[in-house]
């Protein structure tokens, strides 16, 4: 768009095991000039697959769920060799529209268990909650110090087997040296 502003828009035909099952699109608009950055996202995903563990080695178990998601962040570099981010991200697993494909392997792996995410009921829903920030800064041209925290909240809002409430707290720091 010209003086600082982008945008940028997608859309996956199936999902990630079949092209005839489910559908995402997604939205992106961001602005950066000068030492300031922020970007705002939305996407919706249709009969979107999420990997679980599996209880037989070398399978995994695949649960199948509708998701909306949001993100908001920022980003601001106060100084050549030091730079400030933070942001917020939502998104809602929903039971899927079709629960039961018939999904005997995916990305090179046998599929122990395929179904409906979280034994999700027409109506049922869980919310995600993410906050997070974090900064970097260049001791050297080639030594580097990043250091994040992420904040994940999984909130129950409607009943449903095997969704509970739950917090993460998460520390991350990388030393990088090029």
């Amino acid at each position: 768009f010209g003086d600082g502003f982008d945008a940028s828009v997608a859309y996956q035909f199936g999902n990630d095991w079949n092209t005839s099952y489910g559908h995402t699109y997604a939205a992106r608009v961001g602005y950066e000039n000068g030492s300031l950055g922020v970007t705002a996202a939305y996407s919706n995903s249709k009969d979107a697959i999420v990997a679980g563990t599996s209880a037989t080695l070398g399978d995994i178990a695949l649960k199948i769920y509708d998701v909306d998601g949001y993100l908001l962040a920022a980003k601001y570099k106060v100084a050549d060799a030091a730079h400030f981010s933070a942001g917020y991200e939502h998104y809602q697993r929903k039971a899927p529209g079709d629960a039961y494909q018939p999904i005997g392997s995916i990305w090179g792996y046998t599929v122990s268990t395929a179904g409906s995410g979280a034994g999700f009921t027409p109506g049922a829903s869980q919310a995600f909650n993410i906050y997070f920030a974090g900064g970097d800064y260049d001791f050297t041209p080639d030594l580097n110090l990043a250091v994040g925290y992420y904040n994940t909240k999984a909130d129950q809002l409607s009943t449903g087997v095997g969704i509970t409430d739950y917090t993460i707290s998460t520390w991350s720091t990388v030393l990088k040296y090029k």
